[in-house]
């Protein structure tokens, strides 16, 4: 943990950070001033007099506080926001070793959104329709069910928890954390859908159970014969961009070089999630990272 000062605005929280470390004090808004400081009251007095001059004076500060941050550490599997991007622009700093799982994925995904455009053929996307059910629509939330399930595991275990087996009562324990329940997405080719949230109602009284689309995916995987109205065009739906924003939640904008307005012909994301500065990674001076295991609840 590295001392930080946090200067606020009326209009934004966290509108600089200074970090203060090695007898020095430097911003971490863009590395661009640094100034020797041979204790934490004196550099507190540094900033007191350069934040003005990098805010502008139009911009009121309403206090400077002194708070630990987790400099130039990043989780793995786990894409934040890297300040002072603070709320878009996720970014997982070891997405470039896994090349081969990224193009598996998106190789997933994309087979998924064919399918469901096959299934569109068939029966239009409209809300009418979206208790349509089928074995088309069985195989797509069978598939994105296994997917997201492997993905989860992954995340559990690039972070040191290793079970002999998981169950969504591990895996709803990174919901907090990704913010997944924030997200919305919505089909681009079909503007006039109301955005889909799968994870929005995500409980943890009733892990698997408050999720309607992996409800029906456990119900047809134990009770198909009695269970085929699940496979329904909404689950479908639902569990496909689920797969999707988990993806983006690991990997950021690893995974599409234009990740916030558009990916591919297929999805768009049009919510997320709003991070809290605290949240955020903050790249060290000289652009050094270590890795360290978050601390999942």
């Amino acid at each position: 943990m590295s001392i930080c000062f946090v200067v606020s605005t009326e209009s934004d929280e966290a509108a600089a950070i200074y970090e203060y470390s090695h007898d020095r004090i430097s911003l971490i808004n863009n590395r661009h001033f640094s100034a020797p400081s041979s204790d934490a009251e004196t550099a507190q007095r540094i900033v007191e007099e350069h934040a003005p001059q990098f805010l502008s004076r139009r911009k009121q500060i309403v206090e400077i506080k002194r708070e630990e941050l987790q400099v130039g550490v990043f989780h793995p599997s786990i894409a934040r926001p890297i300040y002072p991007t603070k709320r878009r622009g996720l970014e997982n700093r070891n997405s470039h070793v896994e090349p081969a799982v990224i193009a598996t994925i998106r190789r997933d995904i994309g087979l998924l959104a064919r399918n469901l455009e096959q299934c569109f053929d068939v029966s239009s996307p409209y809300e009418d329709n979206f208790n349509t059910f089928g074995v088309s629509y069985e195989s797509i939330i069978l598939f994105a069910c296994i997917g997201i399930e492997n993905l989860f595991v992954k995340i559990l275990q690039d972070n040191g928890v290793r079970l002999d087996r998981y169950t969504t009562n591990d895996f709803i324990r990174l919901n907090t954390m990704m913010r997944l329940g924030e997200y919305e997405a919505k089909l681009a080719r079909y503007p006039w859908l109301t955005p889909f949230a799968p994870f929005r109602t995500w409980n943890p009284a009733e892990p698997t159970k408050s999720l309607l689309w992996y409800d029906a995916y456990n119900k047809l995987k134990h009770d198909k014969m009695n269970c085929q109205n699940k496979a329904t065009m909404r689950n479908a739906i639902d569990a496909t961009l689920a797969f999707w924003i988990l993806f983006h939640g690991i990997y950021g904008s690893a995974v599409s070089s234009n990740f916030f307005q558009r990916d591919d012909d297929d999805f768009r994301m049009v919510r997320f999630p709003n991070w809290n500065y605290r949240e955020n990674y903050f790249e060290a001076e000289g652009g050094v990272w270590s890795m360290e295991f978050a601390k999942i609840p």
